[in-house]
């Protein structure tokens, strides 16, 4: 059975795969993961888009190369959508591939899209909450 909300299909599929970590990339609308204890989000940023052709590659491999350096998880995500973000800048899969340092200018001057997701509703109370409601 599909479960359209993310808050109850990402600790979901994180007990049925037994994955450390689920998320769901969603566009203009940034990023959800579940760790196991909580959710995290990142807002996407605000850019003009040219093409979103490898948005999602790029965000994987931004993401992995973020995990590999030991930053904590919402730095991961937050690098992982700005590269994503560069990467729509261009035309086609990788002519927005862009360094660290442009990726950094990003995160720390780019205006970002409004939050799909209240901070406050992400917490592992919250959650369980919501189970409980079921």
């Amino acid at each position: 059975m599909q479960e359209p909300d993310l808050k109850k299909s990402l600790p979901a599929l994180q007990k049925r795969f037994g994955s450390r970590l689920t998320a769901a990339t969603l566009g203009e609308d940034g990023v959800l993961a579940w760790d196991g204890t909580q959710f995290h989000y990142a807002s996407a940023f605000r850019i003009d888009p040219v093409d979103t052709t490898g948005a999602g590659d790029i965000f994987h491999a931004a993401f992995i190369y973020a995990l590999l350096q030991g930053w904590p998880l919402p730095r991961q995500l937050d690098f992982a959508c700005a590269a994503a973000a560069l990467n729509c800048t261009a035309l086609g899969a990788r002519a927005g591939i862009q360094p660290v340092a442009a990726i950094e200018h990003l995160i720390a001057t780019a205006p970002r899209h409004a939050d799909a997701y209240e901070p406050s509703s992400l917490t592992l109370k919250n959650h369980l909450n919501l189970l409980d409601s079921e």
